[in-house]
């Protein structure tokens, strides 16, 4: 692998931005991103598999829909606190030890989801398991977000957002195969998520938070795990911030675009949530079929969250952050109307499909555009906040959903609505930061 070194003779004082993206190697760019995506791989496994065994799960415990609903909203219940707190820690330990931290909760807990325990035990399972979920999210993209080089920062973001693509179509083969008469098997085989830790030993802190907590002579340490030599001066910028992170978010130079981020991500969120976590049930609902063929159409449509991905990755860096995001979420918009209209499994498979498109291509904007409006000083904090967000919205989308199955067009008619107000805030308030330095 070619290896750019890097040493003080070449110039005085350089500033860690410039040194970080002129300087690191595309072999090890590559490296930092595909060991984050298998981190984000495992995220979306996670939060998926309820998809594909809810209802299953539901029938096993003999419960109602409703009740059965608890299982997820605890979930994400769990991935709110984890959002909350996750991006505090990481601001304060550092993003690589929380990662590990957070794996192995991630990857322990999903397995005993598996076990047959009473329900009340079951819930708390998959709180703890949504506590690492919600967690790790925020944490990984603030990570590789101060990794990336300014002109493909979008793209490479919007790369990362794609492999929850590839979770979620892996733990969709699973639980259609292997795990098809028992749902436990799909969830036993998150124990080999241990085995991603063994990544962490290839990769690097984050230089940037080094610098910003004062440990320059560690941050040279972990530049040579980079290729990079250098013994030099080295600069950054550094802006005062508050002893409470959160607070820092309000400020007045933020304010605005905190409440601008926050909405998008939680009607991105509602949408995605009540799309999907109940999505075998509302097409059975929808064209009365059985739930096991409604299963095998959740799972094309989970096939085609990749696209989307593709496509945002694309515009992102085409046309900028604004004009992308906008596009994606009426796209979005537009797609649920004609969703929610559908009456054979072609019209739900083709409407479902380019909902799906333009819902990812949402998703993997809005986690590039997230980082790009903060300082290293609260990045963490901010994009687990906004996480935070989501993971309201994922309480509340299946409690949403499973109180209208008998209503579930005019329920996805009402994300319809949520949306275009999202894409509106965008244009209105949201600041263009493709091709800029974030600090």
């Amino acid at each position: 692998m070619y290896i750019h070194m890097y040493n003080m003779a070449e110039v005085d004082k350089m500033e860690i931005e410039e040194l970080l993206e002129n300087k690191i190697s595309k072999q090890v760019q590559t490296k930092l991103v595909i060991i984050s995506s298998i981190f984000w791989s495992l995220v979306a496994a996670g939060v998926m598999v309820l998809s594909l065994t809810l209802s299953k799960i539901a029938t096993a415990y003999g419960i109602e829909p409703t009740k059965a609903s608890l299982i997820a909203s605890f979930t994400f219940f769990g991935m709110l606190t984890g959002a909350l707190l996750a991006g505090n820690i990481a601001d304060i330990i550092g993003r690589k030890p929380l990662i590990g931290i957070l794996v192995t909760i991630v990857s322990i807990f999903s397995a005993l989801t598996g076990l047959k325990l009473n329900f009340t035990t079951l819930l708390i399972i998959r709180f703890i398991a949504g506590f690492g979920l919600g967690g790790l999210l925020p944490v990984v993209n603030a990570y590789l977000a101060e990794f990336s080089p300014r002109f493909v920062r979008g793209t490479l973001l919007v790369i990362l957002e794609g492999s929850w693509a590839v979770g979620s179509i892996i733990i969709g083969i699973v639980a259609i195969t292997i795990g098809k008469d028992n749902y436990s098997i799909t969830y036993f085989v998150f124990a080999l998520g241990l085995l991603t830790l063994i990544l962490l030993k290839f990769i690097p802190e984050s230089i940037k938070f080094l610098l910003k907590k004062g440990c320059e002579e560690e941050a040279r340490k972990n530049l040579k795990l980079l290729g990079i030599n250098y013994e030099g001066p080295i600069e950054i910028s550094k802006e005062p911030a508050l002893k409470v992170p959160v607070l820092n978010l309000f400020r007045e130079k933020y304010l605005l675009i905190t409440l601008m981020i926050w909405y998008v991500w939680f009607a991105i969120s509602f949408s995605y949530y009540a799309f999907f976590t109940w999505l075998p049930k509302v097409i059975s609902s929808m064209i009365n079929t059985q739930i096991t063929k409604s299963i095998e159409y959740t799972f094309t449509l989970l096939v085609m969250q990749l696209p989307g991905y593709l496509i945002g990755a694309y515009l992102i860096e085409a046309i900028g952050r604004k004009k992308s995001l906008f596009i994606s979420l009426l796209g979005t918009a537009i797609m649920a109307f004609f969703f929610a209209s559908s009456k054979t499994a072609n019209q739900i498979l083709l409407n479902g499909s380019l909902l799906t498109i333009f819902c990812m291509s949402a998703w993997g904007i809005i986690y590039a555009y997230t980082p790009e409006l903060y300082p290293t000083e609260f990045r963490a904090t901010a994009n687990g906040s906004a996480g935070a967000l989501a993971r309201v919205a994922g309480i509340l989308a299946p409690i949403f959903i499973s109180m209208h199955f008998k209503s579930i067009s005019t329920a996805i008619y009402t994300l319809s609505v949520i949306l275009v107000i999202g894409g509106i805030l965008v244009l209105i308030i949201g600041k263009e930061t493709k091709g800029k330095s974030i600090g």
